[in-house]
């Protein structure tokens, strides 16, 4: 039961594969993508968790994952705070038992992400045209961004439209990047997230059986003049390999 101050509130993490956040009786599990797996209720002990004792958390929902026929695959067998930490006893049915050891921290797990908008948004506005080997530019295929919305088409197509965020990351604070809005997202729809220098973006199509050559986007003005990258030089190269059966020959 909780009464009082809920001693284990705030965010909780192992390090790489799950992030925990408890907040009065709510619990919100998260996997190593940020992405959340439940939101379910929670209940321990709270005198006991205040005296530094070992004890039991009890979740409404303890399933992670499950087959096509829904049956459990992965699920907490045993949550517990002890020591200062949250312990997480998980099963796979694949591989048995797991431990995984959560620590308090006094940050939210996209603390790793600083979001740049309100700077970064307005230099982006507009028309980013692609850059094209072949100097045709009639149907003027590029990036479009209004606000908070960016696209990749035509004036009349687009292959997807989505909002967006300008972030970087703690670890290289002067590195922009354009990623989707929900923070836990890796990619746009049929591109990869952009890198954004000031003059130019660059992306790259997702294409699951070749390796492509990188996108390049400029204001209009500068194509022709600023340097492209030697990544976008290349040419488009099937990934899948073929093999036939040769006829073996006994000596």
């Amino acid at each position: 039961m909780l009464f009082g101050k809920a001693e284990l509130d705030g965010y909780w993490e192992e390090g790489y594969h799950y992030y925990l956040e408890l907040k009065g009786k709510k619990a919100v599990l998260r996997d190593y993508a940020k992405r959340i797996i439940f939101e379910t209720s929670v209940k321990y002990d709270n005198n006991a968790v205040k005296k530094g004792e070992q004890t039991d958390i009890q979740l409404g929902e303890t399933v992670l994952s499950r087959t096509y026929r829904g049956e459990p695959m992965t699920w907490i067998k045993r949550l517990y705070y002890d020591n200062g930490e949250i312990v997480m006893d998980y099963y796979y049915t694949i591989m048995g038992d797991t431990t995984y050891r959560l620590h308090k921290v006094d940050h939210d797990p996209f603390y790793n992400i600083v979001v740049r908008d309100k700077e970064i948004l307005p230099q982006l506005q507009g028309l980013w045209l692609e850059w094209r080997k072949d100097g045709n530019y009639e149907k003027r295929y590029g990036v479009r961004i209004a606000g908070d919305m960016i696209s990749y088409g035509t004036a009349d197509y687009s292959m997807f439209a989505s909002k967006f965020h300008a972030v970087s990351y703690r670890s290289s604070p002067d590195r922009i990047i354009l990623v989707p809005a929900d923070l836990t997202v890796k990619e746009f729809p049929g591109m990869t997230t952009f890198n954004y220098n000031g003059d130019m973006l660059t992306s790259y199509m997702i294409v699951m059986d070749a390796s492509v050559p990188m996108s390049v986007f400029m204001r209009e003005e500068n194509i022709g003049k600023l340097p492209v990258p030697a990544e976008a030089m290349g040419e488009v190269r099937n990934t899948m390999r073929c093999f036939t059966d040769e006829p073996k020959i006994n000596d």
